[in-house]
Formats: C-alpha cells, structure tokens, sequence
C-alpha cells in the first residue's frame, strides 16, 4: 500500500499507470476505450488534486467517469486473484469515505494529508 500512495503523489500518469501494470491492477492488454477511461480517470485525479489546496468532491469530475457502466467495465479487468480481501476491504471503505465526502459538497487538503501521512509511513 506504501508503494501505490507514494507512486499516486509523483502526480504523474505514466509512473503511475507503470506502476499498476507492473504490479498487476491492470492487464497488460485492455480494449481502446477501457484504456481511455484509465488514462481519463488518472490525469483527472491528477488535475483536479494539482490544481488546488483543498479537493473539491462536489465538483469533481472523478464522479462523472466512475457511473455504473464504467465500474462494470472495470470489475472486468480487475485481477480477481490478485486482489487479497483486505485490499478490497480498503477499497471499500475508501470509495464509502469519498462518496459521504461528496454528499455533503467536502472540500478536503487530501493531497496535504496523503504527503504527510506517506512520510509517516517512510518513517517507520
């Protein structure tokens, strides 16, 4: 999880999208659209985290890209054996954090927090 949070803060798509093929989160063969929408949601999330302290989860554009259509298209290429229980229970909780974040129009330092909370880790 350390890896995936300090390779997230370079804020660069092509070490990120690297570092997911490389560690098996993506196929290394996906359909044009599928890789479309990859490359749409990272440099999205890119933008939108570089561009302001605080993140907006009111008026991201995260949202619009992650409708249940996509998510189906992404439960397809999601190594199903890779992924322990405890990953997914994360990914859970993350996603419920940053729903309830946009319900209530939160905007949040998350790129502040991420920073300090990854030197915490490489502290240790």
């Amino acid at each position: 999880y350390a890896d995936l949070l300090d390779v997230g803060l370079t804020l660069d798509s092509k070490t990120i999208k690297n570092f997911l093929f490389q560690k098996g989160f993506l196929p290394n063969e996906m359909d044009m659209a599928t890789n479309n929408l990859i490359n749409q949601l990272i440099d999205t999330a890119i933008d939108e985290l570089a561009r302001n302290d605080n993140f907006d989860f009111a008026n991201s554009k995260i949202f619009e890209l992650i409708e249940l259509e996509q998510l189906k298209e992404f439960q397809k290429i999601i190594p199903q054996t890779l992924l322990g229980a405890d990953f997914v229970f994360i990914q859970r909780k993350i996603l419920g954090f940053l729903l309830f974040f946009k319900s209530i129009e939160a905007k949040v330092p998350i790129l502040k927090i991420l920073k300090k909370y990854s030197g915490i880790i490489q502290n240790k």
